[in-house]
């Protein structure tokens, strides 16, 4: 997928890979997609299955902000 999390936490991000081109960046903490918290991977992608093909906006904390 090119982005690898450990505990919610992007630990590596890889230039080529799938999910490298939305933004994650090394660091940063997951912690909602759409209207739903998330905590780890697994949250994520069931947030984004669940979404029926509709775009999920994924929040993430960055340093002291939350981001989009």
């Amino acid at each position: 997928m090119g982005v690898r999390f450990e505990d919610g936490k992007v630990v590596e991000v890889q230039k080529d890979g799938l999910l490298s081109s939305v933004g994650f960046q090394v660091g940063d903490v997951l912690m909602k997609a759409g209207d739903r918290e998330v905590g780890d991977m697994r949250d994520l992608f069931m947030a984004v299955r669940d979404a029926d093909g509709e775009p999920v906006t994924v929040t993430v904390k960055r340093g002291d902000e939350e981001v989009e």
